[in-house]
């Protein structure tokens, strides 16, 4: 039995649209995440078999940001 696929364009928490600036063929310097600040806590919610391969989501840093 094979793995699905990671998709890199979806958030790991959520599975929507990451709106990663690399992935839509942008310079990586240009994207959102850039000028953010994401806590150790939220990177910790990430699956370990999509740690680093896929981003998260603006919606859901915002979401944990508030918490």
């Amino acid at each position: 039995m094979s793995e699905k696929p990671i998709d890199r364009t979806r958030c790991p928490l959520c599975g929507r649209p990451n709106d990663c600036a690399r992935d839509k063929g942008q310079n990586e310097k240009d994207c959102w995440c850039v000028f953010e600040t994401f806590p150790a806590e939220i990177l910790e919610l990430v699956p370990e078999e999509k740690k680093g391969k896929a981003c998260i989501c603006r919606t859901c840093l915002q979401r944990f940001q508030q918490r």
